[in-house]
């Protein structure tokens, strides 16, 4: 045998293609195992949200995360107004981390992060059940519709309540406190007040709208500190009227009643159809509220058939009941937001509307929706300024 190799017997034609499609093959091989370890190598930054020590979402860049900072800071602040100061507490912080792509965080949208923040986490609290107490009475007064409180409390009978029972209230607990000083100059209404006239078609003690009145405007500038979207004092610096209020014509009756017929003293005893389902509670006034649904909004307009504006229904369904709300006036008692309840006039920046229970708030809200049930602040109209109980 010999020693050396005859190359010119090696038959280069047959062998070039398999010698090529070996290096191909190597070749490919080599990129995947580079592309499989960059990858298994590579990392990316990511930013934490943390309140205290706690992370409370990731986002993907520090943009999103300066964003999410801004957008609590910025959240209850009026359309319009001059922001004087935002103070945040807990401090909400920054932090940047770098993984492996393989070991990617799950991340959040900007806006889903704000409203958590702004909304925390929910703690449950026992109330204890006193003598006299109904579920009703207990969802009420703990600012909760009925049907809220039988959810919180679906694992227990509630058909049977008895002293001493423990029953749950769940509330909303922000991760934020969020106070904001801010001037803003908005226009309120200025309701119509109430110009008697005497008539013996009426008897003594009644009363009935001869002519519905308009509401007047007026322009306020007021500085005031919000804590969580709630007026903790309001300072009005300017106000000025910018259209008169016409008054409502109210008939008030001088006919003596027949003997023996007793009269209402000192209420009125306005007739007003579709108010009989009143039974003194707010929920009641709601579900007078909500048959107008659907109906037109008019400005200016205090007729809940024939169109109003925002102030003008909730001050018309009252008048309904011979309640003049007159929020302009003070009337009524101012309540914290947290303790709403379903009947309370929510005012906003500009806009008034009527809670309804269950997060959601009855209105009328535009020329495009007239009367309508929302969420809370669907209008978009800025933080609550007030809250006022009339019932």
């Amino acid at each position: 045998m010999s020693k050396y190799v005859n190359l010119e017997n090696f038959n280069f034609g047959k062998n070039k293609y398999a010698v090529a499609s070996g290096v191909v093959l190597a070749v490919i091989a080599l990129v995947a195992l580079m592309l499989y370890g960059s990858r298994a190598y590579a990392t990316e930054d990511y930013w934490d949200i943390k309140v205290k020590d706690k992370v409370i979402a990731t986002v993907n860049s520090q943009s999103d995360a300066n964003k999410v900072i801004d957008g609590v800071k910025n959240h209850y602040a009026a359309e319009g107004a001059k922001v004087e100061s935002v103070k945040i507490d807990p401090e909400i912080t920054l932090k940047q981390r770098n993984v492996r792509e393989k070991d990617a965080p799950k991340t959040a949208e900007v806006k889903d992060v704000v409203n958590l923040i702004l909304t925390g986490n929910v703690e449950t609290r026992t109330y204890t059940v006193e003598e006299g107490d109904s579920v009703w009475d207990i969802a009420m007064k703990n600012g909760y519709t009925y049907e809220e409180f039988v959810k919180m409390n679906s694992d227990k009978d509630l058909a049977f309540i008895l002293p001493g029972d423990e029953l749950n209230l769940t509330e909303a607990k922000p991760y934020v406190t969020v106070e904001l000083r801010q001037t803003v100059t908005s226009t309120e209404a200025i309701s119509p007040e109430d110009q008697f006239e005497e008539t013996e078609e009426l008897y003594e003690g009644e009363e009935e709208v001869k002519e519905y009145g308009t509401a007047g405007e007026r322009e306020v500038t007021v500085k005031q500190t919000l804590v969580n979207g709630a007026a903790e004092n309001t300072e009005v610096l300017k106000e000025k009227v910018v259209k008169e209020a016409t008054p409502n014509i109210v008939l008030k009756g001088t006919k003596k009643r027949p003997s023996g017929v007793k009269t209402t003293s000192g209420t009125s005893s306005r007739s007003f159809a579709g108010a009989a389902s009143y039974s003194g509670n707010g929920s009641s006034v709601v579900s007078f509220a909500k048959q107008f649904v659907g109906n037109p909004y008019v400005l200016g307009g205090r007729s809940l058939t024939n169109g109003c504006d925002c102030y003008g229904f909730v001050w018309a369904v009252y008048q309904q009941f011979g309640i003049n709300i007159g929020i302009s006036a003070g009337n009524g008692v101012s309540v914290p937001v947290s303790q709403m309840q379903p009947g309370d006039i929510i005012i906003y920046s500009g806009h008034y509307s009527m809670y309804a229970g269950g997060g959601q708030e009855v209105h009328a809200l535009n020329p495009s929706d007239g009367i309508k049930v929302t969420p809370l602040g669907w209008t978009n109209a800025g933080a609550i300024v007030d809250v006022r109980r009339f019932v």
